[in-house]
Formats: structure tokens, C-alpha cells, sequence
């Protein structure tokens, strides 16, 4: 079996470990000098600049991550030599994490290792036999600091130790000529994210105040990015639209952009037109200006597959809206609190009260824990989607004095 025998399997791992290793599009690429003296160049000053080895394989990574783009491809190999992809300066993601392993093997940073996995939307890996067709992504291992840890290029938003969130399928295969194959867990850390919003009247139906947002995790580097692709925060306007097809962001600020050991932090100022439905004497506002669970991603009756989360997750959202002084509260929506199965696998809360200077305040969180669900319990999960959304199309009901 060879390269382009991707229906076929090899009888042992060790047999398929020692033939990536001599592959043209795998091994060699780290090993032969020829296919990445550029690359060695252009990063030497960075690598023998840095003390030990857990720092210069940070210091190549940070420097790959702001030099090469990630085009979008997840592959385990090469379709081209490392020197020529760099100097297109975008590569995917087989030939990013090859360009890091082929500077530590320059180098000579000790305990660092090819793994492979599949993307987590193709499924896990298979572990009993290697078969060639589920090699679709390569990252780095790396054993030799105080604790274990991935690296895997894919853009200058990304935390050394934080494999792309599409990698985290459970566990990868760490390829070595080994008999007995060595399979290592991805452990992913938990995102965050904490919205804020202060919101007034804008004339008879519109809203406009101020967003803020604190993210962490994974959830940091999706934000990051929206904001790096367009400094305007379109990602904001592609968020709101379908409630509020007029939204308008108005202002943006940010901070920690590129400080990705503190959480990214923005600021926008939004004008939201008709976000609020007036009728005679009445106001009918609709409190849930925002989540990203708004609305069930599962529609379908029966699920032939089970459900994978990549990463713990933790939405908070926080909103005031300052309603006129003139109106009063009709009446307030209950509490919603909904649990998963154990009770914290995953738990949604909502919550809607009344504050000083006559001020709807609404508070909700989302929260998934538990990553990986079986089949059989797709209806409860289905069912808990369903009533969250269900929780979020609520109306508050304001009269006039």
C-alpha cells in the first residue's frame, strides 16, 4: 500500500508508522533538509535565540503562525515541499505542522512527534487497524516540557497547547515505527463567552446602546479572527441580521488582540431599528437580543449518528434595556432553568426582572460540559434545544401609564 492506497490498511501500525516515515509526502518532508532550507533560515534567528527546548518550539511556532497562512485544507500530508508552500505563504494544515516538525528535527528540539488524527467532522479515529483514508490531519506532539502538549498551525490567533477545534476528535496516533501504537487523548479547555448589553429607546421602535464581550478558550480565537478579517465587526451585523435585518454597528474597539494569554475584549456601539413592536398604548419587546443557541441546530426527527461537541462550552449573556419611564410592566416571564441527564452535562438558565429607573434586566446562560452523545440519547438533547429555544422567544409587555 502506498500513498494514494487510501481504501487499504497495513496489518500493523508499525508497518504503516515506518512507511509514512520514509514517504515523500510525510516524512521526508521533515527529515530532508533540501525541502525546507528557507524555512530554516528565515527562522533560525528566532529558534537559537530561545533558551530551551519547550521555548524554541515556541518560538517556531509563533513565528510559522504569523508567516503562513492556513488555507482551509485539513490533510496529514504534503502536496507540495515545504519551501515551496512557504513561499506561497499559505499552506494546509498537513503542510504548516510538517514545517514545524521539519524546524524541530533542524534544530534537533528532542521528544517531538508526527500525530495524526481525523477531523472531528469526519469522525474519530479508528483504532483497531490504520487505514490510510482516516489520516486527514497531522499535528505536533510534544512530551518534553513539564506536561504534554499539541501544537497545531493554523493562524496567529491560536494558543500553543489548543489543537483547531475541528482536530478535537478525542485522540490522535502518535506515528513512530513502534509495534504497539501509542495513542494519546486531546483534552480540550473550556471556551467562554460573556456578552453584555446596555441598551435605550431609539425614537418609537429601535434600540441602541453599547455591546461588550469577554472571551476565552476557543471561543477567543473564533472572535479574534471575525474581527481581524473585517476591523468593521461585520461578523456582528451576520449574527444580528436575522432578527434585525437594519442592525448597524456604528463603532469598535478592542483589546488583547494579539495577547492570547488574556481574554479578547470588545466593545461595539449598535443601533438595533425595530427591535421593538409598539401597538396603541403598548410596547412588546423582546428581551433575547442575542445567543448563539437561538435557534436548535437539531431539526431532524431521528439521527443516524451520534452527537461530538468539540470543546466545553459556557455562553453568558447579560441584557439591560431601559425602557421609557412613561410605560409600566405588565408582566414578567418565569424563570427557565432546563438540565441535561446528570443535571450538568448541559444546563441552560433564564432569567427576567425588573430594576432601578425602570430597566428590563435579563440574564441567561448556556452551558455544555458532557462532549459526546449516543444515538439513542439524540431526543433528549433534541428535546432540550427545543425548549431553550423555546425559552428565548419571549416577550416582555409594557402599557403606557
Amino acid at each position: 500500500t502506498n500513498f494514494d492506497g487510501a481504501n487499504e490498511r497495513y496489518d500493523t501500525w508499525k508497518d504503516v508508522g515506518t512507511n509514512l516515515l520514509k514517504l515523500d509526502e510525510f516524512g521526508t518532508q521533515i527529515t530532508k533538509k533540501t525541502n525546507s532550507n528557507k524555512i530554516i533560515n528565515e527562522v533560525r534567528q528566532y529558534v537559537e535565540a530561545a533558551p530551551t527546548d519547550s521555548a524554541k518550539i515556541e518560538a517556531a511556532y509563533k513565528w510559522l503562525s504569523e508567516h503562513v497562512t492556513w488555507d482551509g485544507e485539513y490533510s496529514a500530508f504534503a502536496d507540495n515541499d515545504l519551501d515551496d508552500a512557504f513561499a506561497e505563504k499559505s499552506a494546509s494544515s498537513g503542510e504548516l505542522n510538517l514545517m514545524l516538525l521539519a524546524i524541530c528535527n533542524a534544530f534537533d528540539i528532542k521528544n517531538v512527534y508526527p500525530a495524526i488524527t481525523n477531523p472531528l467532522s469526519e469522525g474519530t479515529l479508528y483504532k483497531k487497524y490504520p487505514f490510510y483514508n482516516d489520516f486527514n490531519h497531522v499535528m505536533v506532539f510534544y512530551s518534553g516540557g513539564a506536561t504534554p502538549r499539541w501544537y497545531d498551525v493554523h493562524g496567529p490567533f491560536n494558543e500553543p497547547g489548543k489543537p483547531h477545534s475541528n482536530a478535537l476528535s478525542g485522540s490522535a496516533w502518535i506515528v513512530t515505527k513502534d509495534e504497539i501504537p501509542r495513542f494519546e487523548v486531546i483534552k480540550p479547555s473550556k471556551g467562554s463567552d460573556a456578552i453584555s448589553f446596555d441598551l435605550y429607546f431609539d425614537g418609537e421602535s429601535g434600540l441602541k446602546g453599547i455591546l461588550k464581550g469577554s472571551y476565552m478558550g476557543y471561543n477567543a480565537i473564533a472572535e479574534r479572527r471575525g474581527h481581524y478579517q473585517d476591523s468593521t465587526a461585520q461578523h456582528w451585523v451576520e449574527r444580528l441580521k436575522n432578527q434585525y435585518p437594519d442592525v448597524k454597528i456604528d463603532s469598535v474597539s478592542k483589546q488583547n488582540m494579539f495577547d492570547l494569554s488574556s481574554p479578547f475584549k470588545e466593545q461595539l456601539r449598535i443601533s438595533l431599528p425595530d427591535a421593538v413592536t409598539a401597538n396603541a398604548d403598548m410596547l412588546y419587546v423582546s428581551p433575547i437580543i442575542f445567543s448563539a443557541y437561538l435557534e436548535s441546530e437539531f431539526t431532524e426527527t431521528e439521527r443516524k449518528f451520534p452527537i461530538s461537541f468539540a470543546y466545553p462550552t459556557r455562553e453568558s449573556v447579560i441584557t439591560i434595556i431601559h425602557i421609557p419611564d412613561d410605560y409600566e410592566l405588565v408582566e414578567l416571564p418565569k424563570t427557565v432553568n432546563l438540565s441535561l441527564t446528570k443535571g450538568n452535562d448541559m444546563t441552560y438558565t433564564l432569567n427576567c426582572q425588573m430594576g432601578e429607573n425602570n430597566t428590563l434586566q435579563v440574564t441567561q446562560r448556556m452551558e455544555i460540559n458532557t462532549l459526546y452523545y449516543e444515538v439513542e440519547n439524540y431526543p433528549d438533547v433534541k428535546h432540550f434545544y427545543d425548549r431553550m429555544a423555546e425559552a428565548m422567544s419571549v416577550q416582555v409587555v409594557f402599557k403606557k401609564k
